[in-house]
């Protein structure tokens, strides 16, 4: 009997044990299950808010690779994770759809140039209501939601370039002008230019070209302004590619009556003809490879430099700490400088 007994007790502690142990692993699976849920969300959630976009204006413009490179810098500093996109030909309906795109991805943050559109503004103030930060660079949105903008300040540089045509002109001579596009920038910085021409009655802009920020387009727009404009004086380029560009056409022009075997007697000409004949001062903006190439061969006279590089870190620096609601930081104006053959400690005077 007391064996029966012993094998009942035993038996019922064998399905109490049994119950504990499921229910003890039972608890320790929903333990671990909430310990997960603890540790993943909230990672998940800063990797989310960790991200930032750059929109560019061209992918592999020179100029929006150095922004690029000082916004990876930033971004590595600040523990941030910077993609980096845009179209591979400037076009200003692609950037407006990039940024709608990404918008519905929900980054931290955007950087875009600005395209003074109305529908670009929509999509920025879209942003903003869905809690994205946005910042403008190189060129600002204004009106819009954006934190901040930027970059130089466009107006400013472009009356940097026009005190230096007077300086060097003397205040008297016709001058064509290449834009490279119709972005607010580049309105401004003509704008700046004509605010110091205006100056001066002996200085008049004759014509206005626009090279869809191609050195190619700049090269046939250069030639065309020199050809059906004998007496201009000046030409100054409002965009990157626009040095190199015009500084090529001045080259081409230049060996073509080597190419064509011009004797000596042909050589010779009268100084008031070799005078007339004699190319226009150049004038660009930043100091791509090509322009300072044409500067140390005395084909641009001088160019204004920003500084993109500066732009892109500055732009995700911002991100480090946010204005608090309703505040919003300053903007950030990077330097331009007027770059000649002495600034750049060149050696030498031009003829």
């Amino acid at each position: 009997m007391s064996t029966r007994i012993t094998t009942w007790i035993s038996l019922i502690l064998i399905v109490l044990f049994s119950v504990l142990l499921v229910l003890f692993f039972t608890s320790v699976y929903r333990v671990q299950q909430l310990t997960r849920s603890l540790v993943i969300s909230p990672s998940a959630e800063q990797v989310q808010q960790q991200r930032v976009v750059l929109i560019s204006q061209e992918i592999d413009n020179p100029f929006w690779r150095e922004i690029e490179q000082g916004a990876q810098s930033a971004a590595a500093a600040f523990k941030l994770s910077l993609s980096y996109i845009g179209p591979t030909r400037i076009n200003p309906e692609e950037q407006l759809r990039l940024l709608a795109k990404i918008i519905t991805s929900k980054p931290y943050a955007i950087i875009v140039q600005g395209l003074n559109d109305p529908n670009y503004r929509a999509l920025i103030d879209e942003a903003y209501k869905l809690g994205i930060t946005i910042i403008t660079i190189d060129a600002d949105e204004q009106g819009s939601k954006r934190l901040a903008y930027v970059g130089s300040d466009s107006r400013r540089a472009g009356r940097q370039l026009g005190e230096q045509v007077a300086a060097d002109t003397g205040g008297t001579g016709q001058i064509g002008v290449l834009m490279g596009s119709s972005a607010i920038n580049q309105k401004l910085r003509l704008q700046g230019f004509k605010d110091v021409i205006a100056q001066y009655p002996g200085l008049k802009i004759i014509d206005t070209r626009t090279t869809s920020i191609s050195k190619l387009r700049a090269v046939e727009q250069t030639t065309e302004l020199i050809q059906q404009h004998p007496s201009l004086r000046v030409i100054v380029g409002f965009s990157a590619l626009d040095g190199p560009g015009m500084a090529e056409a001045v080259r081409r022009m230049k060996a073509e009556p080597e190419a064509g075997g011009a004797n000596e007697q042909q050589a010779a000409s009268s100084s008031s003809t070799a005078e007339a004949k004699r190319p226009p001062a150049l004038y660009a903006f930043d100091l791509l490879p090509g322009t300072r190439d044409a500067i140390e061969q005395c084909t641009i006279a001088a160019t204004v430099v920003q500084e993109p590089y500066e732009m892109g870190y500055e732009a995700v620096k911002l991100l480090r700490g946010l204005a608090p609601e309703g505040l919003k930081p300053a903007n950030i104006l990077t330097e331009t400088t007027v770059m000649t053959r002495t600034k750049l400690g060149l050696q030498g005077s031009c003829p």
